[in-house]
């Protein structure tokens, strides 16, 4: 499940029917926002844009009412790329984190890394090699599983930077 930022909705994916849905948290039937194979959990900025991933062909977006998605990140199959996935909104509502998987010229895997991208914008910026989700928390972190455990690590979100040690928040997660 994901939830819209004002918690009106929840939405989630059926994957049995291939659809992504909403519900109501008041009540009443869900309603189908868009068809697609989605892979994880999306995404939902507070102006009403989903975010989600295709296996091995990028990241999409759709509006929280429903519609056709549009693809916002190809898999760059010339650089090896497998896959983005993971996209999570920063506080700004237009960019988001991801992660992308990808192989080498030997046909084995490289570390993951995450990179932040823009809806306005067809650039993206690396953050750092990472397998793990990044979600951003208030005031300035990004919160991140790393070799079992939860990790906060300062980030601006104004200038894209990292900085600090991580700070370990739980470990031996399952």
């Amino acid at each position: 499940p994901f939830w819209r930022p004002d918690s009106r909705f929840v939405g989630y994916v059926e994957r049995d029917a291939g659809e992504t849905r909403k519900i109501d948290v008041g009540g009443g039937p869900a309603r189908t926002i868009c068809a697609a194979r989605v892979e994880g959990a999306p995404t939902w900025g507070r102006d009403g844009t989903i975010l989600f991933s295709q296996y091995v062909d990028g990241i999409f977006r759709v509006p929280g009412e429903g519609g056709s998605p549009v693809r916002v990140t190809t898999v760059d199959k010339a650089r090896r790329e497998m896959n983005h996935y993971w996209p999570n909104f920063l506080p700004d509502g237009t960019r988001f984190t991801f992660l992308v998987t990808a192989l080498d010229a030997n046909g084995l895997r490289v570390a993951p890394s995450v990179y932040v991208a823009s809806l306005a914008s067809t650039g993206v910026a690396l953050l750092g090699q990472l397998h793990s989700k990044m979600v951003y928390a208030a005031p300035g972190y990004l919160l991140f599983a790393e070799q079992g455990a939860l990790l906060a690590r300062r980030f601006d979100a104004a200038t894209l930077a990292v900085s600090g040690e991580p700070v370990t928040f739980a470990e031996a997660l399952p």
